[in-house]
């Protein structure tokens, strides 16, 4: 490679000579939540940042370089073989995806199948409208009447008493 070689273990080297890391369990907590949360962003930037240079590289030649296709082994029934030659166990094995069943038999129907199965009352615990389809049926000032909000847990953070509010 003709540039230093990036190695997880080289980060850490730099993060843990560059950055003390606490001793005290909230304050290391606390560093780790940042340090996450910056790695996050620069996981962002560099995906960005990755995607324009290959986009650029598969249209430039090089003598040195050539940009090539990651490929993976990915074993799947065959199907058609299945049907054909053993239909017993293809009848009892064989599903259709939730989200093609959707496509294929539409939101309204079945939503009416689950109503007769369970019920309109038990049916309740399932519904949901989505914001986008509420917003496309009623316009954006309207739908917000029908908006809730709530807070939901996503995750643990340590935060000094003094600087809750």
């Amino acid at each position: 490679m003709d540039t230093e070689h990036i190695s997880v273990g080289t980060l850490i080297s730099l993060i843990e000579n560059r950055y003390k890391i606490p001793d005290d369990i909230f304050l290391r907590a606390r560093f780790y939540n940042e340090l996450i949360t910056v790695l996050n962003s620069l996981l962002k930037y560099y995906s960005t940042e990755y995607d324009a240079a290959i986009s650029i590289a598969e249209n430039t030649e090089s003598d040195t370089y050539c940009v090539c296709e990651h490929k993976k082994t990915v074993t799947s029934v065959d199907i058609d073989l299945l049907r054909e030659s053993n239909p017993n166990v293809f009848k009892k094995l064989v599903k259709i995806k939730p989200f093609d069943a959707v496509k294929i038999l539409s939101n309204d129907f079945i939503y009416g199948s689950c109503k007769d199965k369970i019920g309109e009352e038990e049916l309740k615990k399932y519904e949901m409208v989505n914001k986008t389809d509420l917003k496309a049926a009623v316009g954006d000032k309207n739908a917000e009447i029908y908006y809730k909000t709530e807070e939901k847990s996503i995750g643990l953070f340590v935060d000094r008493i003094d600087e809750i509010e």
